[in-house]
């Protein structure tokens, strides 16, 4: 994280889900936990778009979770009953060319029916 050239923190805004979905009419509000489940979804999707813009730019990026939320809104300011960190995501150019990782062969994550 120290050195990307900048780190971009994705916060969930309680404030913003004021409004129930479309594909939820006449239930009135949901609950708090589920508000804050689909909050969390909508704000990595995106975080994934912000990342393959990114990369379509030539940059490439990294999501980090596990990180200090408390400290980030401590650090910025954010009114800690509004905004939830959910996310940081390091962009920049690579010092040193990376390397694929090694990953499960996808017929062992899906299964087609």
């Amino acid at each position: 994280m120290t050195t990307s050239s900048a780190v971009v923190l994705f916060v969930l805004d309680r404030e913003n889900q004021h409004q129930t979905p479309a594909f939820q009419p006449g239930q009135g509000d949901a609950p708090a936990q589920h508000s804050d489940t689909i909050g969390a979804l909508d704000t990595g999707l995106i975080a994934m778009q912000f990342m393959l813009v990114a990369k379509d730019h030539g940059y490439d990026t990294n999501p980090m979770t596990g990180f200090d939320a408390a400290g980030f809104t401590k650090i910025l300011n954010l009114d800690a009953q509004r905004y939830q960190p959910l996310l940081l995501v390091s962009i920049g150019k690579p010092g040193v060319a990376g390397k694929m990782a090694d990953h499960q062969p996808l017929s062992t994550l899906v299964d087609y029916r």
